[in-house]
């Protein structure tokens, strides 16, 4: 009988090969903590640093910040003893089920996460994400793309609560280094939706 450490390992191995086993050991930290310290990460520093670049790149571990950011782009990750990390909700909800049943079930965590938050159009939400993730380029989409869907579903849907619940729960991010220079609304889709 596998354990969870194993299950979620396996879960894994599709998307990150060799770095699997690694990443899983610091999910499985993590997952049991709301913020896990740079310290607390039991693994050599040279294994610990890459993992944890590669967890941050997949935005399934963010930097704990002194000062607000605006996005995930805007997060500097310092691998240091005093640094933190969190996992967004969404990632949490993915990860745990996975460290469960051994399989990553994107479309399932999405549709947790939002039931979680008692969204009471939860469900138009998730179907809006969905149909949002297949248009994404390099994980990023304008803002407009979502006003553009949300017309084919059926009953309205308060665009900008939706937009503020995805980004509450860690599904998106404002894409602060595309947005100014544009003039458009830029968002980042959580790499680790996409890990099936």
């Amino acid at each position: 009988m596998s354990t969870g450490i194993e299950r979620l390992e396996q879960s894994l191995k599709n998307h990150f090969g060799a770095e699997a086993a690694d990443l899983a050991q610091i999910f499985h930290v993590c997952l049991d903590k709301e913020c896990t310290s740079y310290a607390e990460i039991d693994l050599p520093e040279e294994d610990k640093n890459e993992s944890l670049l590669i967890a941050f790149e997949e935005r399934a571990l963010v930097p704990v910040q002194i000062r607000p950011s605006q996005g995930w782009d805007s997060c500097g990750l310092r691998l240091t003893a005093e640094e933190s990390y969190f996992m967004p909700r969404v990632v949490r909800i993915l990860l745990t089920q996975a460290r469960e049943t051994g399989q990553l079930d994107a479309k399932q965590a999405v549709q947790e996460v939002l039931a979680g938050c008692s969204a009471k159009d939860a469900g138009n939400m998730a179907l809006l994400f969905e149909k949002a993730k297949s248009h994404v380029r390099s994980f990023k989409f304008e803002a407009g793309l979502l006003h553009q869907l949300g017309q084919g579903l059926e009953g309205p849907l308060d665009l900008h609560a939706s937009m503020d619940l995805f980004v509450l729960a860690g599904m998106m991010s404002p894409c602060t280094g595309m947005s100014v220079p544009s003039g458009l609304a830029w968002f980042e889709v959580n790499p680790s939706l996409f890990w099936e």
